[in-house]
């Protein structure tokens, strides 16, 4: 009896036919469940202030807010007692009066107490330098300082420090210092002013001062997953997201462009913000995939309420420095139903009139020459 092949090609396609079949039907069970994930990872909400803006991010997102920096000043908060502020401060003051500065000269050339809204702390101005520039064939010296600033309340310090400060501005540290306010994390001030890691500053602040903070999010579950928020004011604009992005993506080989596949990228305006949005799917090189989301707006730099923001949402991140990308651990599905809800709460923080405040006063004993 001679076997016929007649209707194998019929049984591959019914064979293909249920193969794809099953694959739709896996892939809408999935975009189902992951849809009812985010519903529930998104049920509650919490808001983060970040400098002027606020945020929403899942409830039981891991927030932190790091790299402060306003007027030239890195800002950093730490917790800790009465006591402990006393001795730290004490500890250095003694080792910056125990050396010279580069000049020969004493290192430590002025202190001063601090006192403002039920809050105490010092300044320690220290570490003068000299050096110069090449101006119509003459040297042109110029001197800076370092500046340690201090302020502690209700057990909370924040170190407000600088180097290479110019000593006819030095007087700006105890106003800057007047005018942080501890806060819980969680806390939305109602006044004007600008949000940082546990504290506030009031206003006023221009967009001169060049006030910066960023926030960093994870969510418990998902170790590959990070979100990443920036705002800074008084920045130039550039060029904008998509048009760095289509730059990059000329400079791959054809071989790497053909691992990445666009999910968005256009115009996208948030809450009034305007703004662009970027986000792909990649194949990494050892076949994980992995995601990313980008939000940018690149403000006005004369607004402090119009800074540059970039927000950011990527995976397959590898948690250990050096690792290879992970396979992400959302689906696209959940992941763009996740970036939507965060990036879509995006919106100046609203404000009431400021309330009168004591302030430091900001002139300091003259330095030394």
């Amino acid at each position: 009896m001679r076997r016929s092949f007649k209707s194998l090609p019929l049984a591959l396609f019914a064979l293909a036919a249920l193969v794809l079949l099953g694959i739709f039907i896996f892939r809408a069970v999935q975009g189902t469940q992951d849809r009812k994930m985010v519903a529930k990872m998104t049920a509650k909400m919490k808001t983060v202030c970040v400098g002027r803006i606020l945020i929403d991010v899942p409830e039981t997102a891991e927030v932190t807010l790091t790299q402060a920096s306003v007027d030239g000043f890195d800002i950093t908060m730490r917790r800790e007692s009465d006591a402990e502020f006393a001795a730290r401060i004490a500890l250095r003051e003694a080792e910056l009066k125990q050396k010279q500065n580069e000049l020969g000269r004493e290192n430590l050339e002025s202190t001063r107490d601090v006192n403002a809204n039920g809050a105490r702390g010092r300044i320690l101005i220290h570490g003068r330098e000299r050096g110069y520039l090449i101006e119509n064939e003459q040297r042109v010296y110029s001197e800076n300082v370092a500046i340690d600033g201090y302020l502690h309340k209700n057990g909370v310090t924040f170190d407000v420090s600088a180097s290479l400060y110019d000593p006819k501005l030095v007087g700006d540290v105890a106003l800057l210092i007047s005018q942080i306010e501890p806060r819980l994390q969680d806390e939305v001030p109602a006044e004007p002013g600008f949000c940082i890691n546990g504290g506030f500053i009031r206003d006023p602040l221009t967009a001169d001062h060049h006030e910066s903070v960023t926030m960093f999010a994870g969510l418990p579950g998902h170790p590959d997953l990070g979100i990443g928020f920036s705002t800074i004011s008084g920045a130039k604009p550039g060029e904008g997201l998509i048009a760095r992005d289509a730059k990059a993506t000329d400079q791959f080989p054809i071989f790497l462009q053909a691992a990445f596949s666009t999910l968005r990228k256009g115009e996208r305006t948030l809450n009034g913000l305007q703004g662009e949005e970027v986000a792909f799917k990649a194949r990494e090189l050892n076949l994980a995939v992995t995601y990313s989301f980008q939000w940018e707006m690149q403000g006005k730099q004369d607004d402090v309420y119009a800074p540059l923001l970039a927000l950011e949402l990527d995976t397959g991140m590898n948690p250990h420095a050096g690792g290879k990308p992970l396979q992400s651990s959302m689906s696209e599905v959940a992941l763009l139903a996740l970036w939507d809800k965060i990036s879509s709460s995006l919106r100046v923080r609203p404000t009431n009139p400021p309330k009168p405040v004591a302030r430091a006063e900001p002139s300091l004993p003259p330095l030394g020459t």
